[in-house]
């Protein structure tokens, strides 16, 4: 049957000499967003090729990341913290009255051991 377009043959054969490319499934990588908050890091849609989302939240020091659950189609939603570091307990120190009444003992004590020490050597 002849077809009224030029080049067009119905039925056209397989051609031979090119390879047929297979693609090879990549496993899922990282996709890296930068959030201002939980909230927003909650906000954003999960991925449904499975990868995970990272995101980092500079300004409150945490990592956020979302994840496909493959079992149910529910989002996995984790929080990562950094240490607190550089905070120290609050020290306490002693007031400057209790010192002072504690030297004022000492010096009394000492005053009392000296005079008992010179009364026995006379």
């Amino acid at each position: 049957m002849n077809y009224p377009y030029p080049g067009y043959m119905q039925g056209a054969p397989y051609q031979q000499g090119y390879p047929v490319r297979q693609t090879v499934p990549q496993a899922p990588g990282f996709i890296c967003r930068p959030v201002a908050g939980e909230e927003e890091a909650r906000a954003i849609p999960t991925d449904f090729s499975g990868a995970t989302i990272l995101m980092p939240d500079l300004g409150h020091g945490r990592i956020y990341t979302k994840t496909l659950n493959y079992a149910d189609g529910s989002p996995i939603f984790q929080i990562f913290e950094a240490p607190k570091t550089g905070a120290a307990p609050p020290v306490e120190f002693a007031l400057k009255s209790d010192l002072t009444a504690l030297a004022q003992a000492v010096e009394q004590r000492f005053a009392a051991l000296q005079a008992e020490k010179e009364t026995k050597n006379e």
